[in-house]
């Protein structure tokens, strides 16, 4: 088990088979380490035990770490991306592009990894395994970014070859899609050691946004799912807009970077570079559509081993149930806003659909259909995940108040929950769980 700790700036190791925490950790973790997340192998859920990346909060890079050395493998320099609002003003018969710049360079905060397949294989592709980040924003940032975070995509290569380098910032989020009033978005990436810059968005895309709401909360949550091939983001900390928003992430869709080069219609104005564009990120149209309610504040996340289910810890009591779309399928009442959730390991089911031929590609299996809440009264609560009801109250001494993961030992096939507590980490062997509700009904 892996724990970043930001005040000694080292990455916590802790033993299951001896049950103690390696005495020196790994101190070559980077600056402030934040989010953490494991190394794909395949899709299938396998990863490299040894490897693990970190967000250094107190950088602007990734830090990805040999587990088994407790030595840095290498830092992987982020860029900055310059977020630009693109018009045209027209004053005494001249015509001008105005580019109002709003500069961005903020720090990674969470994190989750992802890949892209060999053809034909489930075998993560060498040059496919990506980082999905949030950022911490500074306060240097103008408005109406100031305080306001981002979403990004990083390619992890180890070279300093721009050619085999990639950077995205999540603008998809935010389209509001054709003729509807707001304001022309223009991208450009900077990597200044690399003496790279380039436009990655072109005012020719056309893609227009609210720019008073596009910036995310200050601390934005990201995971990615067992089989590395989804992600899930929850905006939480503060907010601009009237409500929270998750975005779902498939590393299954397309990416890609066209050239694009154009003159402005009907002024001439030219303009050229790249519009990168990754499907996989959730369509703005999707992004608005995530709770009725309003002044929702998210505290946590959570998203299941193939992205099927998603789940949110928001608002002051509640667990609200997510399927790959975004769409809401129910809730139910944790009692408290305690961060702390997770799901079974092998949790494969979907929220809303039936169970023929299979329950979401999962075994149908119901004991795996259970979601582990951290309530405040010294205990865990599951609950099912498809009729969002309690099925069992797992006490424990002390109660959980920061982050909860399920993990799985494959040669004992037990699985673990892991929590942070007032006077450090509890370790609980989960039980097997018998679901007293019935099997999803089939699917028509």
């Amino acid at each position: 088990m892996y724990l970043t700790n930001d005040m000694l700036g080292r990455v916590e190791v802790y033993n299951l088979a001896t049950n103690t925490f390696d005495p020196n950790g790994i101190i070559t973790a980077g600056p402030v380490p934040w989010g953490i997340a494991l190394w794909p192998v395949d899709t299938l859920g396998t990863y490299d035990p040894n490897r693990v990346v970190v967000a250094d909060a107190g950088g602007t890079e990734l830090s990805i770490l040999d587990a088994s050395t407790r030595l840095l493998v290498w830092r992987q320099a982020l860029p900055n991306f310059l977020i630009e609002k693109y018009s045209i003003q027209i004053s005494s018969g001249f015509t001008r592009a105005v580019i109002t710049v709003h500069d961005v360079s903020d720090r990674p905060q969470y994190l989750g990894t992802v890949c892209r397949v060999t053809t034909g294989s489930s075998t993560c592709a060498a040059d496919s395994i990506y980082a999905i980040y949030s950022t911490t924003p500074t306060q240097s940032s103008s408005s109406p970014f100031s305080g306001r975070a981002t979403l990004r995509m990083e390619k992890l290569v180890n070279s300093a070859d721009t050619l085999q380098l990639f950077g995205h910032l999540f603008w998809e989020l935010g389209d509001l899609g054709s003729n509807v009033s707001g304001d022309t978005l223009r991208i450009e990436l900077l990597r200044p050691s690399l003496n790279q810059r380039k436009v990655v968005l072109t005012a020719c895309k056309a893609v227009t946004i609210d720019f008073p709401t596009f910036g995310l909360g200050d601390q934005t949550f990201v995971r990615n799912t067992g089989n590395f091939t989804h992600a899930f983001v929850g905006e939480g900390g503060n907010v601009s807009a009237a409500f929270a928003r998750v975005m779902g992430y498939s590393a299954k869709k397309r990416l890609i970077t066209p050239a694009n080069s154009c003159n402005m219609v009907p002024t001439g104005l030219p303009d050229a570079g790249t519009d990168d564009q990754d499907f996989g990120m959730s369509p703005g149209v999707h992004v608005s559509d995530f709770i009725s309610n309003t002044g929702v504040h998210v505290v946590s996340i959570a998203t299941n081993f193939n992205g099927l289910t998603n789940l949110v810890r928001a608002g002051t009591d509640s667990t609200y149930y997510l399927d790959e779309g975004l769409r809401l399928w129910g809730t139910s009442s944790v009692g408290s806003a305690t961060p702390g959730m997770d799901m079974n390991y092998n949790h494969k089911f979907e929220p809303g659909t039936g169970c023929t031929p299979n329950c979401g590609g999962g075994s149908g299996v119901l004991s795996e259909r259970m979601v582990f809440a951290a309530s405040p009264d010294t205990s865990i609560r599951a609950f099912d995940t498809y009729f969002f009801n309690q099925q069992k109250k797992i006490a424990i001494r002390d109660p959980i108040i920061g982050p909860l993961r399920v993990a799985f030992d494959a040669t004992s096939a037990q699985q673990y929950l892991f929590g942070i507590t007032a006077r450090g980490l509890v370790v609980i062997s989960l039980p097997t769980i018998t679901n007293i509700n019935p099997q999803a009904p089939p699917r028509r």
